[in-house]
């Protein structure tokens, strides 16, 4: 029966970015990402060293369109922008927001920590910046502050699951009905990702104690370096707007509201031709020579 819905929910999701971004479909289903066979790999870290001072580190979420992001979309549109820089794909086998082990067992995050400081001391880039979307935002936040990155930028990073399980939060999206009348797709969307939260925090909490959870505001709250975060968020979303209040009150954050009320802000962007700009305003190393101030650059998408 598990394997039943684990087949019928790729064919959903094969559907879905088959539609929305047909170019990353076709890279997926060239990758098996789509099959059982293909997303029980363990290839868990994928490093192309391109010799540059600048790393960008993108880290995968817990559905496979948002792998499938950090994997392929994301590294199309740097490369397009000839941008140099060293890419390195983090992926969350399990899909447990990094807790576990590529090999099953506990201490993912310890574990994964590790890894990334490994890479950076073997690249040797002055430069690193971490990118993520959903579940894969947080982790940049969480291993960017942890690792001592200079950069991040984020998608609907979903800081704390309470922001789709609340009842009161998982409520009102049930409600937003205005949403399904104006965005039916971002309504459908966020019912999708509440559920997904739910069944991801019952799986993690039973696993894990609450002290052992990632906890991505408090890795950046207790960081002791400079990082530079872009937070690229759907403004119509109540729980995605949530998230990014937390966020609010820091020098080192530019939150950038985005007019949609879909979590997958990427898609979201990337069908207004605006997912390089946003990528490109959110990375900004002194390597790079910029012709635009970075917060023009930022405002433009906005």
């Amino acid at each position: 029966m598990a394997s039943f819905l684990k087949r019928a929910e790729n064919r959903v999701t094969k559907a879905i970015v088959g539609v929305v971004m047909p170019d990353l479909a076709k890279q997926m289903d060239a990758e098996g990402l789509f099959t059982e066979e293909g997303q029980a790999s363990r290839d868990y870290l994928v490093v192309e060293d391109n010799g540059a001072d600048v790393t960008i580190f993108s880290f995968s979420g817990f559905d496979v369109l948002y792998a499938g992001l950090a994997r392929f979309e994301f590294r199309n549109v740097l490369q397009r922008l000839g941008r140099k820089a060293n890419l390195v794909f983090v992926r969350d086998v399990h899909k447990t927001g990094f807790h576990v082990r590529p090999d099953g067992g506990p201490g993912g995050l310890e574990f994964f920590e590790q890894e990334i400081r490994d890479v950076i001391a073997r690249l040797g880039s002055k430069h690193n910046v971490a990118i993520g979307s959903s579940s894969g935002g947080a982790a940049a936040l969480w291993f960017a502050s942890r690792c001592q990155m200079q950069e991040a930028v984020v998608f609907g990073a979903v800081l704390s699951a309470d922001g789709f399980t609340k009842p009161t939060h998982a409520l009102r999206t049930l409600c937003s009905f205005g949403r399904l009348v104006r965005e039916p797709r971002a309504y459908f969307e966020m019912l999708i990702v509440t559920l997904g939260a739910w069944w991801g925090l019952k799986t993690i909490n039973g696993r894990f104690r609450e002290d052992e959870l990632m906890n991505p505001l408090a890795a950046y709250q207790q960081r002791a370096h400079a990082l530079r975060t872009t937070f690229y968020y759907g403004a119509y979303s109540f729980a995605d707007a949530w998230h990014a209040r937390q966020m609010a009150g820091f020098d080192d954050v530019r939150l950038v509201p985005l007019p949609t009320g879909r979590h997958n802000t990427p898609a979201f962007l990337k069908q207004r031709n605006q997912l390089a700009m946003a990528l490109d305003a959110g990375i900004s190393p002194p390597q790079w020579r910029l012709d635009t101030p970075q917060p023009e650059r930022v405002a433009a998408i906005a």
